[in-house]
């Protein structure tokens, strides 16, 4: 028997890999060998039979452990000349399995227009809102809203009351007497004052909720959590609501307590990473909580802080397509290739939490879009219009930036299609995204910052589900 042997049980094999025969510098056998992964003791021999161009009869024999490869080429005939055989190992490259979800927290401040951008969205068990509310003004048009008639989350942590209505409307009936007797009114009427509910309010007005069958009511677990007020929570809830949650925004305490907050209840737990993308902060977390066995875990996060939305008037991005990791959903893809395939996952839809929940009195309103990519590519597609024209030097030498001419511009380049594809990736979809219309056909009418927000809220939120689920 005439053979040449390859040895390469010291080197590093890939699972995957194509075998390449040559003879003489040409191709003559290409042997794919794939999700080669075996325990220690496997050995795994295969043998192949093949021809050269010449007649001449060949067997591969490959003999594969975890340790490595060993490849024998054998031929019976003695004269030939083994020297010509050659052969390479290429590697191959495993298409990667696309992400797909089984359940979607999109996670949103209440407004008077959250229900329409949940509208016909969240109407099925895979699609569950988390919608927080930071003003009491704002829960009681929550608890009006009978278009919010599906199954959410809902935090009401950190929620503020107004303190000074009465006197408001003194200086408001002050104003009215100024007017009719002076012609104008001279008396200033005051900003709000907001004061943070104590916690026992808080867990009034979850009960003032008619239809609990349709709320799942969150704790946050914050720096001063403790079990007391977990435990007081849940004694005043249980039997209301089906099922309660914990949103974890402090770490270190609530690991501490794992054991005896599984013991009370078998909550829902939101970890909510926000902006936090570290991987090797993320894993432990998911992996201790795993380990009490709650019903539903949730890795609630999101790929950008405020910051990182924004882009300069003097930046060569501005008036161009700049396209981003979308880092929650990678962030969850690697969990998944870590074995953590039982956690859900949410976002805050493009944004990120304090951008969701804060109002800024004063802040200049920018021209921008932020939207998910339709396809499965975990990118996100950012826009910033803007037009020279919105820049005012006002009295003093202040600088003054507008957004009328700015808002424009960028409506135009949406109706244009300059939003519809970035890098052969599609961004924007009319036919099969209800609000993408919306944006597409606004033009040349003009809108506000807030309204384009909310329609790439529904972007998003409908992309995700279209995409993934």
């Amino acid at each position: 028997m005439n053979y040449r042997n390859w040895d390469f049980t010291d080197e590093q094999i890939p699972e995957n890999f194509v075998l390449i025969v040559y003879e003489d510098g040409d191709e003559i056998l290409e042997k794919e060998f794939s999700s080669l992964s075996f325990d220690s003791s496997d050995v795994i021999e295969e043998s192949f039979p093949f021809e050269n161009n010449e007649g001449v009869s060949f067997y591969l024999v490959a003999i594969i452990t975890q340790n490595g490869v060993e490849i024998n080429i054998e031929t019976e005939d003695y004269y030939y000349d083994m020297d010509r055989i050659e052969f390479n190992l290429v590697n191959v490259e495993q298409k990667e399995t696309p992400l797909s979800l089984d359940f979607y927290m999109p996670t949103l401040s209440y407004t008077k227009t959250t229900s329409s951008i949940l509208f016909d969205l969240a109407d099925s068990d895979k699609i569950i809102p988390l919608i927080d509310i930071t003003q009491l003004d704002r829960f009681d048009e929550y608890a009006a809203d009978e278009l919010i008639n599906y199954l959410h989350y809902l935090d009401l942590n950190g929620i503020e009351k107004i303190i000074n209505n009465k006197e408001r409307d003194e200086i408001k009936k002050l104003r009215k007497e100024q007017k009719s007797i002076q012609g104008e009114a001279s008396a200033k009427i005051p900003d709000y004052e907001y004061l943070a509910m104590e916690f026992l309010e808080v867990i009034k007005l979850f009960t003032r909720i008619n239809d609990k069958t349709k709320v799942i009511p969150c704790f946050t677990w914050g720096d001063a959590s403790d079990l007391t007020a977990l435990q007081l929570f849940n004694d005043a809830l249980k039997d209301e609501y089906q099922t309660l949650a914990i949103r974890v925004v402090e770490f270190s305490n609530f690991q501490n307590q794992l054991s005896s907050i599984r013991a009370m209840a078998d909550f829902h737990i939101i970890l909510d990473m926000n902006t936090n993308k570290d991987l090797s902060f993320i894993e432990p977390k998911i992996k201790q909580v795993q380990t009490e066995s709650f019903q539903k875990i949730i890795y609630l996060g999101t790929p950008f802080t405020a910051q990182e939305l924004s882009i300069s008037i003097h930046s060569g991005d501005i008036n161009t397509n700049v396209i981003r990791d979308n880092t929650s959903l990678m962030i969850l893809k690697s969990l998944y290739a870590l074995g953590y395939t039982d956690v859900k996952y949410g976002d805050y839809c493009g944004y990120d939490r304090r951008t969701l929940i804060k109002h800024p009195k004063g802040g200049t309103p920018t021209a921008r879009v932020v939207l998910l990519s339709l396809e499965p590519t975990e990118t996100i597609l950012i826009r910033r219009g803007w037009d020279s024209r919105d820049k005012l030097i006002g009295t003093g030498g202040r600088t003054l930036i507008g957004s009328k001419f700015s808002m424009t511009r960028l409506l135009k380049d949406i109706h244009d299609g300059f939003v519809d594809h970035e890098m052969g990736i599609q961004y924007l979809d009319e036919t099969t995204i209800d609000v993408d219309e919306a944006l597409k056909d606004q033009y040349p009418d003009n809108t506000s910052a807030g309204i384009i927000k909310t329609w790439c809220l529904r972007h998003n939120i409908s992309a995700i589900c279209k995409t993934y689920l």
